[in-house]
């Protein structure tokens, strides 16, 4: 089936589990930098009290506030914020691998598909028919048994580079979807 590269560029940004990864650790980064920020300012805590002692009842409210004069977090404000520029460059990077790795994997499935369709085109169909002359030729004395058998083996040798040809687009079809993610790496064989 005809597929078109950006589709499966798109398929393997949502697939492969390196860029989700990625991507992954750039929410984390963010949280992080939520977090620190949210750590700069004081927690006020606040108490109630109610005690009962020989018919007296006392009630009592406190509260209390750290006031941070110097240290307002900007140590883990600034590092968080480097954590998330990493992050991001990391991410960018991946993303970049995988694209590239996804278009050479559809380039070199193009060019096998070529190659055959260059073959089921013409080659095929002229080696058989240079074989089936030289047959009839032989078969009426016009030629000897070596040019016969020199047009089978070009035929067989024909034969033999269309199925070669076959297995590598196969082997590129397969190449292609490990690298977008549709199929397991390493000889899987069902889709995750």
């Amino acid at each position: 089936p005809k597929r078109s590269l950006l589709g499966l560029e798109a398929e393997a940004l949502r697939l492969r589990p390196d860029f989700q990864a990625a991507r992954e650790k750039v929410i984390e980064a963010k949280g992080q930098l939520h977090l620190a920020k949210a750590n700069g300012y004081p927690n006020l805590s606040t108490t109630l009290d109610y005690t009962h002692l020989y018919g007296l009842n006392n009630l009592g409210a406190y509260a209390s506030i750290a006031l941070p004069i110097f240290d307002r977090n900007q140590g883990n404000i600034a590092r968080s914020s480097a954590r998330i520029t990493q992050a991001q460059n990391a991410r960018q990077a991946v993303e970049s691998m995988v694209l590239t790795q996804v278009r050479s994997a559809y380039a070199q499935e193009q060019s096998a598909l070529q190659v055959v369709k260059l073959y089921q085109s013409g080659y095929l169909h002229d080696a058989k028919q240079s074989l089936q002359i030289s047959a009839y030729a032989y078969l009426r004395g016009d030629t000897g048994i070596i040019n016969f058998l020199d047009a089978e083996r070009s035929y067989r040798k024909v034969e033999l580079n269309y199925r070669q040809a076959l297995a590598k687009a196969m082997l590129t079809e397969h190449r292609l979807k490990e690298v977008v993610g549709v199929q397991k790496l390493s000889g899987g064989k069902g889709q995750p």
